[in-house]
């Protein structure tokens, strides 16, 4: 057998520390849902994939109000999970850093 990493259910995600009643949290289902609908349309729309449309969220310069909204989107999950797992003190403000 290889040394290789490798990752199975048993290892990762069954002993993933989820929050308490994730599978029922209202608030994770519906920010969620808006942003997979939201991305999923405006990939449509703009006839691209994942990667063309994160590099263009990732663009600090980017200014598309669409890519604007699909960050607001995203910022509204990374809260939901942090409320999630009651960790209302970290800040969620992207910045753009240099590499």
């Amino acid at each position: 057998m290889k040394d290789d990493l490798r990752y199975t259910p048993s290892d990762c995600f069954e002993t993933f520390p989820f929050p308490d009643n994730w599978e029922t949290a209202a608030a994770l289902e519906a920010t969620g849902k808006a942003y997979y609908e939201f991305r999923a349309n405006l990939m449509v729309k703009n006839n691209e994939g994942l990667t063309k449309t994160y590099n263009r969220f990732h663009n600090r310069y980017g200014t598309d109000p669409e890519i604007e909204k699909l960050r607001q989107l995203h910022a509204a999950m990374d809260c939901a999970v942090l409320d999630a797992y009651g960790w209302n003190d970290i800040p969620t403000d992207c910045e753009f850093l240099l590499d």
